[in-house]
């Protein structure tokens, strides 16, 4: 009868990785005060810059900017699927209304109200999801695809525009800096320019972008967003957004 090998017995864990594997892992810090003054900083420009873009698109194409987004998403889903859509026999890439929201930030209810609005100017159409017919998904149309490329200039700029402008706010310089640039500014320095070319070729910022590191002006105000006195803004010599 042949003989077993014995099984290989695993080496007990030493005391150390016991104590490593059994100790709670602590819960993440509370934020201080400052570093909630950055955050509505940063909240406030990102209001700014979407009221600035929202404003131009709808009155240079009557397009309001969550539709654009809705374009934009859908577009670059049919880029990433690598279908250029709009030929003879081919479609768009379509997108789950889930994904289509969690893309621009909006709840499916509202996502399915703006696919509509956008389907009764012929910009994109519903669609069965791939691999499940029951699910409802979106589609970017030519006329939407066209109505994108056409548009995307006007918001490239705008928010070129606004970035620019808020690198002379104290508190906003750094994370316009990092959305500008893709570094942050270091001790009050002022960024590089872009040229025009490169400018052109910047991304849309994600409205869920990194928190970008505090400037010194930002980190010498203690105070709440919400409720900074006057002379702070007088003392930095900037006005708050």
């Amino acid at each position: 009868m042949p003989i077993k090998p014995e099984e290989a017995e695993e080496p007990e864990p030493s005391p150390e990785e016991r104590e490593g594997a059994e100790a709670p892992q602590e819960p993440p810090r509370p934020a201080d005060d400052a570093e909630d003054d950055r955050w509505c900083m940063a909240v406030r420009l990102l209001g700014r810059v979407e009221r600035e873009l929202d404003e131009t698109l709808s009155r240079g194409h009557g397009l309001p900017l969550s539709e654009y987004r809705a374009l934009c998403a859908l577009s670059r889903a049919d880029a990433e699927a690598g279908s250029e859509g709009g030929g003879v026999g081919e479609q768009a890439t379509a997108l789950r209304m889930g994904e289509l929201a969690d893309r621009i930030g909006l709840k499916d209810s509202s996502v399915t109200r703006l696919v509509a609005r956008l389907e009764g100017r012929g910009l994109a159409e519903r669609a069965a999801a791939r691999g499940d017919g029951r699910a409802v998904a979106a589609r970017i149309t030519p006329l939407g695809r066209q109505w994108y490329a056409d548009t995307t200039p006007t918001y490239r700029a705008a928010l070129g525009r606004a970035l620019e402008a808020s690198l002379g706010n104290v508190y906003l310089a750094d994370l316009a800096a990092w959305v500008r640039t893709g570094q942050s500014a270091v001790a009050g320095a002022r960024p590089a320019r872009h040229s025009a070319t490169a400018e052109s070729a910047a991304s849309p910022a994600p409205a869920t972008a990194e928190s970008a590191a505090p400037t010194a002006a930002e980190s010498a105000a203690p105070e709440s967003a919400a409720t900074a006195p006057e002379s702070a803004n007088s003392a930095a010599g900037e006005d708050r957004p």
